[in-house]
């Protein structure tokens, strides 16, 4: 039987500190692989440039000195998440995925709408948390505050 884990997926928010995605996902009690992935979404994003990479290695190399007292990392790879979670899946029984609702790129919002399908289609729990107060493909802003009320209180549970 594998064992059960919980994948914290970083995207541009790279910070450990008031995070609510890695503040949901500690709470946990699976053990909790940290990953951020260079996939085709950014390696292709004409807006990307190395100011962006050595922005990104800087900031993962910061955290993971932060984290090396508690024994873990984040690990990084080359890969887009649908493809990762399969690969994962052939070692751990993934239970569930963190990670922010990123903002911003239309981009980012395709791949974020495919890896919803991918873990609808795979029976996945991806848990995201909400970013800066942006609900995406809301058509109208007439339930916000009682969606952002009960997003607040998902993180002080």
């Amino acid at each position: 039987m594998k064992e059960k884990i919980n994948v914290l997926w970083f995207k541009r928010d790279l910070r450990i500190l008031d995070n609510p995605s890695f503040n949901l996902a500690l709470k946990e009690k699976n053990k909790l692989l940290l990953i951020y992935l260079f996939d085709d979404y950014i390696n292709n994003d004409p807006h990307f440039s190395n100011r962006h990479l050595r922005f990104i290695k800087e900031s993962i190399i910061d955290l993971n000195i932060s984290l090396k007292k508690f024994d873990t990392k984040i690990h990084v790879y080359n890969e887009n998440i649908c493809k990762f979670i399969q690969k994962l899946d052939k070692y751990y029984t993934v239970d569930k995925i963190y990670s922010h609702s990123e903002t911003g790129l239309k981009n980012s919002y395709v791949r974020d709408l495919k890896f919803k399908k991918f873990c609808d289609d795979n029976n996945l729990i991806w848990k995201e948390s909400i970013n800066n107060g942006v609900f995406r493909g809301l058509k109208s802003r007439k339930n916000w505050i009682k969606n952002w009320l009960l997003q607040t209180s998902e993180l002080r549970i």
